[in-house]
């Protein structure tokens, strides 16, 4: 009867869920940024919320809960990704050199380590990072 308990209470301490455990304990937040000498735009997604912060005249900062379903999508592109080798991913284009395109970077947080690409010109990524960027920048969509 104690090990029926234990068990039942080892359940309920997990909320049942061994899914939302494995989505908490991986990724800490996803950011893409983009900006030129007059403007900045951040999309930052977390398993809590994806905010938005543009600056241009003024800064303005939007906020909305994350899906679990968009979560998980955007943790299943990350896992496409290799961490370590996203620094040295080559850029298709470089106007960001000369200021015909925004410098873009994408930052992962995961396990307490930040791992960072390289600069790329804003809505031209290395192939790779493409589909979680597409996917991030969709989201925006949907923030108010």
């Amino acid at each position: 009867m104690k090990t029926i308990i234990f068990i039942l209470a080892l359940f309920f301490l997990n909320n049942g869920s061994p899914q939302h455990k494995e989505m908490t304990t991986t990724i800490g937040s996803i950011t893409y940024e983009a900006h030129t000498r007059g403007s900045f735009f951040e999309c930052n997604a977390t398993i809590e919320v994806i905010s938005v912060t543009t600056k241009g005249h003024s800064k303005n900062t939007d906020v909305t809960l994350m899906r679990d379903s968009d979560w998980a999508m955007l943790l299943k592109l990350t896992k496409k990704i290799d961490l370590k080798a996203m620094q040295n991913l080559e850029p298709p284009s470089t106007g960001n050199y000369s200021d015909r395109a925004a410098i873009a970077i994408l930052k992962i947080e995961k396990d307490d380590t930040i791992y960072q690409s390289g600069t790329f010109d804003d809505g031209n990524p290395p192939k790779e990072l493409k589909p979680l960027i597409d996917k991030m920048l969709a989201l925006t969509e949907t923030v108010e």
